[in-house]
């Protein structure tokens, strides 16, 4: 069995008529055909199943090495490696005259799950925060549990490390495979969502630092994403109350959680996380819409 839509260029090397192989620095991937067990005449003879195993690994490149099965691939998979990924992402920036500030990155080499930070070099300067940077972040999974996507975000420095973060929901998102393989409408793509976001950007962050909340209503939050877990709960809701003030403005908060994200080790507990910090950027815009009405 092999790979209908199989293309040498992706860098997916086809070890023989079973199974295909690919690495890079971020990690490796083989892809295996599955076998029934059985005795040739019986009714369950040995097959060859319609889908390949998936298996992953640490970027060592070692195929006889630490491998993880982390689910199944039908015939007309389409591979995309995390490296060409970047490296495609990168090229259309170039070419789009959008210069890079910081590159960071989030990986789990068990699964595969790779999200790409990519901060162009062209803040925003609020008043009350300073410089603000788009941010891209390009995200991909070898077992499609994640779409090959990029969505949009900001990022900053803050006691001299960099944090960020993107929302598809908040700041949008396209899918590369919905491109069609066409460079100039992914070279589209990027420049309309960069140029979108240096507008919202702004106007986001300045509400985020101009608006005042008292622990209570981040508490309420907190307490309404319930897969936060005990623990992860308890440690949060600490870190609110640390805060010696009754009115304390959303950009501090969510400061305070986005270094709460960068130090969990667990990729899921990651992704909810992030959804507390989303729901506290709309916090300004969804208590004065609350007044007005």
């Amino acid at each position: 069995m092999h790979f209908v839509n199989y293309n040498e260029e992706s860098g997916l090397m086809k070890l023989d008529e079973h199974s295909y192989y690919y690495s890079d620095r971020f990690g490796k991937v083989l892809f295996k055909t599955v076998e029934t067990k059985g005795t040739e005449g019986l009714y369950f003879s040995r097959k060859i199943l319609p889908f390949f195993a998936i298996f992953t690994g640490p970027p060592d490149d070692d195929r006889n090495g630490d491998f993880y099965f982390i689910g199944e691939a039908s015939k007309h998979y389409r591979f995309v490696g995390n490296e060409k990924l970047i490296n495609d992402t990168l090229e259309m920036l170039d070419v789009s005259n959008l210069n890079v500030q910081v590159q960071t990155q989030e990986i789990d080499y068990k699964y595969s799950t790779l999200f790409y930070n990519i901060a162009l070099s062209n803040p925003s300067n609020i008043a009350e925060i300073g410089d603000v940077f788009p941010v891209l972040t390009i995200k991909n999974s070898y077992n499609k549990t994640i779409k090959e996507s990029i969505s949009y975000g900001f990022g900053m420095y803050n006691e001299g490390r960099f944090y960020s973060y993107t929302s598809s929901k908040l700041f949008g998102q396209f899918s590369r495979r919905h491109m069609n393989n066409s460079l100039t409408r992914e070279k589209n793509f990027i420049l309309d969502g960069v140029e979108k976001l240096v507008d919202d950007i702004p106007f986001v962050c300045s509400e985020m630092a101009n608006f005042t909340v008292n622990q209570d209503e981040i508490i309420a939050i907190i307490e309404t994403v319930e897969a936060l877990g005990k623990k992860r709960h308890e440690a949060l809701v600490s870190l609110v109350q640390s805060f010696n003030e009754n009115n304390i403005s959303v950009w501090k908060i969510f400061i305070a959680i986005l270094k709460f994200i960068s130090v969990e080790k667990n990729f899921n507990a990651r992704r909810v996380l992030e959804n507390i910090a989303e729901k506290i950027i709309i916090l300004p815009t969804k208590i004065s819409n609350a007044i007005n009405n």
